[in-house]
């Protein structure tokens, strides 16, 4: 899901949980990288802005809250966090909920997307293939790897028989 599409899709969502009933209030959409380094120094957040990319900071994440009749504190929506991480996963295409943060609210990657990247200069080649790889092809990398391992291992094996 793109940003256009995420925006679009948060706003018809926003939109049904107030008519729903539910009095919403939203909070951090987009972030910098420093405001995210600054949460994940506070412990808020598992993203550091750099290493580890955060979707607030691509525009395709927002936090919600649900606020009491009487606006004097936040509490959890009338129907329940389960029923509207639901709807946003089934009718607008949304990731599912985070249990530690269950106010989050976040678009699917789109194909080939990875959650993260890395510094250029902080890895070598072959670590960045391989992160790469374990990010784009989550299912078929553990395949590939214990394949390619298992070839290494044969290879090995007949190095052994054949010096022997």
């Amino acid at each position: 899901m793109n940003r256009v599409v995420f925006t679009k899709n948060i706003c018809w969502f926003i939109l049904e949980m107030v008519e729903a009933g539910e009095l919403v209030l939203l909070d951090y959409g987009k972030r910098s990288d420093e405001e995210q380094f600054r949460l994940y120094t506070m412990g808020l957040s598992k993203c550091d802005g750099k290493n580890i990319i955060s979707m607030h900071q691509r525009g395709r994440a927002v936090d919600l809250y649900t606020l009491k009749p009487d606006l004097s504190e936040i509490c959890d929506p009338n129907l329940g966090w389960d029923y509207w991480h639901h709807i946003w996963q089934t009718k607008y295409g949304g990731e599912p909920m985070i249990s530690w943060d269950q106010g989050h609210f976040e678009g699917a990657l789109t194909k080939g997307e990875v959650m993260f990247q890395l510094p250029k200069d902080s890895v070598s080649g072959f670590w960045r293939v391989f992160i790469w790889m374990k990010n784009v092809f989550p299912f078929y990398f553990w395949t590939i790897l214990i394949i390619g391992l298992m070839v290494l291992l044969l290879a090995a094996l007949g190095v052994v028989y054949l010096i022997s």
